[in-house]
């Protein structure tokens, strides 16, 4: 829970780490910020009196020749966590971020293990756009992971026995074995284009060079074939029909070991496309449900800017929520990761409804989302809800058992909407065109307290 207090200015420290803008501080705003003191919002701090976001407030109160700031304190357990606070904060007040200064933070996030969607969430941009800013930085970092696994993976013993198994080296790394192996062909796929580089290896001395099988080196160079050998020049004029009439040569036939191994490469790849693509479908879908529900209800509904491009069943989910612009002030002030809840109830401007939607994110997440808005308001009136698979009840008491959340009370408010009984109470209600009840009773219907 965060707490009010004041702090001496000499006390505060700018953590040039947790400064989420590149260029000089706006010295206009920071005086217009001087001729409005009184009326300036706390700064969010640390435990450790880290400015978290409201160094251009703490520069006007020192330039005004104040000895004392007002401040929030939130006890912050990572670096991670801190950089999040502070570039969500920024991101959504005060001077703009630039360009240059939402791609540097995008960069600094990924390089704290945050996937581009959760990148998304705190600076408020498309994934896409993400996507393009930490490229770079993510090829990177993925060559540094196989390079340290692949090392790791040719050491043997006295006996020529490998040391790491897949296994022991998906538990030193926290991921599956199946992203070992992902590694691993990327560490081998780095490794023979720079032999290759040096000299032409058929595929035979290949396989004796790293040691690998015949499988792996085919499902090597269907991933990374035209890494490590790039495709030709274009070919100047006269080639071309050369070209074009051994282009349509009949390829041979790949035997049929071959084409199942080529096979059973391409359907890993796409199973992990299809999971992704199933978990956003899931998501649109619930989040569809709640707003048209609180539609049918007359409430006031609000989902993240973020979402607004989302979709379902080609419909727009930004449509279902045109009758509120923004938050209420008083919610606004409150903390940004409040506005990354996934839907918000209103009635006569005041929340009755918070819902986060956690189907590939995990839990921990939603509360910590839910944790900000209910520290910052302390209303417990307001129905704050986890939508989740049924089976994910029992992670859900768990994480929200713990210290943080029951420290803050949050254990005591929170409720959890299983996916079936969200989706049986809205075809009941979409087939009959109307909600006979009111959205307490709903909201009592479609879930129940953690």
């Amino acid at each position: 829970m965060p707490d009010e207090k004041t702090r001496r200015l000499a006390e505060l420290v700018i953590d040039p780490s947790l400064d989420p803008r590149t260029e000089e501080r706006s010295q206009e705003k920071i005086q217009e910020y001087v001729d409005n003191l009184d009326l300036l919002p706390p700064i969010d701090i640390d435990q450790n009196n880290r400015i978290l976001d409201g160094i251009h407030r703490f520069e006007a109160h020192k330039l005004a020749g104040r000895e004392t700031i007002a401040v929030e304190i939130f006890t912050i357990e990572s670096q991670k966590e801190a950089i999040s606070h502070s570039i969500s904060s920024n991101a959504t007040h005060g001077v703009q971020l630039t360009p240059k200064d939402i791609k540097e933070l995008c960069i600094k996030l990924c390089e704290e293990d945050l996937s581009n969607k959760e990148i998304a969430k705190i600076v408020i941009r498309h994934p896409t756009v993400v996507g393009k800013y930490t490229k770079s930085t993510r090829e990177r970092r993925e060559n540094e992971l196989a390079d340290k696994v692949g090392k790791l993976y040719v050491i043997r013993d006295d006996n020529g026995k490998r040391i790491y198994t897949h296994e022991k080296l998906a538990d030193d790394i926290g991921q599956s074995t199946h992203r070992v192996s992902d590694l691993l062909d990327r560490y081998y796929a780095n490794q023979i284009k720079l032999a290759v580089e040096l000299q032409d290896f058929t595929d035979q001395e290949l396989l004796d060079e790293f040691g690998i099988t015949n499988k792996q080196l085919t499902r090597i160079m269907d991933k990374c074939g035209d890494d490590i050998y790039p495709p030709k020049p274009e070919l100047e004029p006269e080639d071309v029909e050369k070209e074009v009439v051994e282009a349509v040569a009949e390829p041979e036939p790949a035997t049929e070991p071959e084409a199942q191994e080529r096979a059973e490469s391409e359907s890993d790849v796409d199973e992990d496309e299809d999971k992704d693509k199933e978990a956003e479908r899931i998501h649109s879908e619930m989040q569809w449900m709640l707003l048209w529900l609180g539609n049918e209800l007359n409430l006031n509904l609000w989902l993240p800017k973020t979402d607004f491009t989302q979709s379902h069943k080609k419909k727009e989910i930004a449509n279902l929520a045109g009758k509120l612009e923004d938050l209420p002030f008083d919610i606004l002030k409150v903390g940004r990761p409040v506005q990354r809840i996934d839907v918000f109830w209103l009635k006569d401007n005041k929340i009755i409804a918070a819902f986060e939607i956690e189907n590939s994110t995990g839990i921990e997440s939603g509360l910590l989302r839910m944790s900000h808005l209910w520290v910052s308001l302390e209303d417990p009136s307001i129905r704050t809800c986890i939508v989740a698979q049924d089976n994910d009840v029992n992670k859900a008491r768990d994480k929200v058992s713990e210290p943080t959340f029951k420290h803050n009370k949050l254990a005591e408010s929170c409720w959890f909407i299983p996916y079936t009984r969200l989706t049986k109470i809205f075809n009941e209600a979409y087939q009959n065109s109307s909600l006979p009840c009111t959205e307490q009773k709903l909201l009592d219907e479609i879930g129940y307290k953690l």
